[in-house]
């Protein structure tokens, strides 16, 4: 069994501090796009993430669960 963290945050600063508390922990995370329709609350969308440095990352994987109803809405 693999169990992986996923990250559901909607400000950069808590996405940040998040990223940072489970990247020594696991290998492999997901980030979790929500857009306030298809779910309940919008999170961090991927073009608020360019700013992120994720150079920390190395050797890890990272995958987006895009929870959305309508993916023309998301701006990658």
């Amino acid at each position: 069994m693999n169990i992986y963290p996923s990250i559901l945050e909607h400000n950069l600063e808590d996405f940040v501090a998040q990223i940072e508390n489970v990247a020594p922990h696991f290998s492999h995370f997901q980030i979790d796009i929500t857009d306030g329709l298809f779910v309940p609350g919008k999170t961090m969308q991927p073009h608020n993430l360019e700013s992120v440095d994720f150079s920390n990352l190395q050797g890890k994987t990272v995958e987006f669960h895009l929870m959305v109803r309508d993916l023309s809405l998301i701006h990658i």
